[in-house]
């Protein structure tokens, strides 16, 4: 008897394995993506966290004191732990800007916050006589922007 069937073709082509490496790189990248913005989130959360935990503070200490402090610092603050006052990227401690004249003032400063490139939390105390003084901005650079948060979050203090 001779063979009359064509050898069968085993493996796979080119073709086929190109088209399935492209299919797993594809979604390589998204998982990768979901992961590197999950990580931001968790970040700026962080941020908000610490932001918060630094307002509640001073709000304390001028229910305390009737005025807030010109400087923020672990010793100002003895109720915030040392790694609410650094970012979650940079280590930074909280930037203390020169205290300025009103809240407009202190809104406008610090205009490196406002892009989100720089890591860091900045404290613009205003109105103040010496030490002491009747209002704050805090500010905090994001890296993603939320409907709730756009390039930076802003908190201001109760008493304006």
């Amino acid at each position: 008897m001779s063979k009359t069937l064509k050898a069968v073709q085993k493996g796979f082509t080119i073709i086929e394995l190109l088209i399935v490496i492209a299919i797993i790189a594809i979604l390589a990248l998204f998982v990768i993506n979901n992961i590197q913005g999950g990580q931001a989130k968790a970040r700026d959360q962080q941020r908000v966290n610490d932001i918060n935990a630094i307002k509640n503070q001073l709000e304390s200490v001028y229910n305390e004191t009737s005025t807030y402090p010109s400087t923020v610092s672990t010793t100002t603050l003895t109720g915030v732990e040392e790694g609410a006052l650094k970012d979650p990227i940079g280590n930074q401690d909280v930037s203390n800007v020169t205290p300025v004249a009103n809240q407009a003032a202190a809104l406008a400063a610090t205009a490196a916050a406002d892009t989100g490139t720089s890591a860091g939390y900045y404290y613009i105390p205003y109105n103040c006589t010496g030490t002491t003084c009747t209002g704050y901005v805090l500010k905090a650079p994001v890296e993603k922007n939320t409907d709730a948060i756009t390039g930076v979050y802003v908190v201001k203090s109760l008493n304006q």
